[in-house]
């Protein structure tokens, strides 16, 4: 894996990514930059490739050409598991809950297996895998439900615990991809605040895929806007706001 020279204070940096599905470009040159404790949302229409964007930092895509730096080291084109190694960490829309088991048992489970990847000789003790299991539960505000089965929770619930499976891996980044999907305006204020308090707490790095443009003006420091694959535009809520191409292609609908 390549070095990048060192880039203080950047924690994620995306350099002209290119995805092709044949000869159609799903993503044509992307860039942009994340900061150590920095949210950033990638916004745009559908089918502007954000989802691709995503599965090319996760590891589940191979970028065609580009380069990714986490904290300047080139990880484009690694396997998944290498990337969550790395401390790239995805929170999926509930494919990673076991809905039978219950949400500590979901949290112990992801512990368990996070610990394994780490190379710590003896690995936790069973009580520091529950104490850390426990902590993360309170982090997501599910303490009170840890004995329910998983598939019982209420839609939110249930993604507030896929993001305490994607923390149990420590991530460096954590990327969000549409987390208020089919929530309710309730539950939708719930993961913004979620999301908020976890950045806090764990000094995180966020990258976020998201279509509600209020959630995005709530929760990004930058946001970064595709339209066809390409990047419209990036910069400050308040620079997106007012970006005239912005206005056109998106906020204008």
């Amino acid at each position: 894996m390549a070095h990048h020279p060192s880039d203080s204070g950047l924690r994620l940096k995306v350099e002209h990514i290119k995805k092709y599905f044949g000869t159609f470009p799903a993503v044509d040159d992307v860039s942009f930059e994340v900061r150590h404790g920095e949210v950033m949302a990638i916004i745009g229409p559908n089918g502007a490739g954000k989802t691709t964007v995503f599965n090319v930092l996760s590891g589940h895509m191979k970028p065609t050409s580009g380069h990714i730096y986490l904290d300047n080291v080139d990880i484009a084109g690694q396997k998944p598991h290498k990337v969550a190694r790395l401390g790239i960490g995805r929170a999926f829309q509930t494919t990673n809950i076991f809905p039978s088991l219950t949400v500590l048992e979901n949290v112990l489970s992801a512990v368990h297996t996070a610990n394994r990847h780490t190379y710590r000789v003896w690995g936790l003790s069973e009580r520091s895998v529950r104490k850390e299991a426990e902590h993360l539960l309170s982090l997501v505000n599910l303490t009170e439900h840890h004995g329910f089965p998983a598939g019982a929770l209420s839609h939110g619930d249930q993604r507030a615990l896929e993001i305490a499976l994607a923390l149990a891996t420590s991530p460096k980044v954590l990327l969000l991809d549409e987390p208020t999907a089919g929530m309710s305006p309730y539950e939708t204020q719930q993961t913004v605040e979620l999301v908020r308090r976890i950045v806090a707490a764990q000094g995180l790095t966020v990258v976020l895929s998201e279509h509600d443009m209020e959630v995005v003006f709530g929760l990004a420091d930058r946001i970064t806007v595709m339209e066809a694959g390409r990047v419209l535009a990036r910069g400050t809520p308040q620079e997106i706001r007012e970006n005239p191409a912005v206005q056109r292609a998106y906020l204008g609908e």
